[in-house]
């Protein structure tokens, strides 16, 4: 796991390790438990072409060092619970899944 920090922080790995140590303490303090797994979503820079690609266009993108990074804990009630920093829980009930 080191070598892919590495590969992917690089020298910003102890920010990460710090980071990841947050996020920790956020699900706890939100959900009383400990979080099982963790992922990262890279950032993306649309340089041209944006809003194209979704209308079968060309666009042309770069990754960026930042990053969402998010951790999970499966739950057995039939509830998806998404919490972020700074907003107010969003809770879906996959028992009822009317609009």
């Amino acid at each position: 796991m080191n070598s892919n920090l590495e590969l992917i922080y690089g020298k910003k790995k102890r920010w990460y390790y710090n980071r990841k140590q947050k996020l920790v303490e956020y699900f706890r303090e939100s959900f009383n438990e400990e979080p099982t797994n963790f992922f990262s979503s890279p950032g993306r820079v649309e340089i041209l072409g944006n809003h194209t690609d979704h209308n079968n266009g060309l666009v042309m993108v770069s990754a960026i060092d930042l990053d969402i990074f998010a951790c999970i804990r499966k739950r057995n009630d039939n509830m998806i619970i998404l919490k972020s920093e700074g907003y107010a829980a969003n809770k879906v009930d996959l028992s009822d899944l009317s609009i």
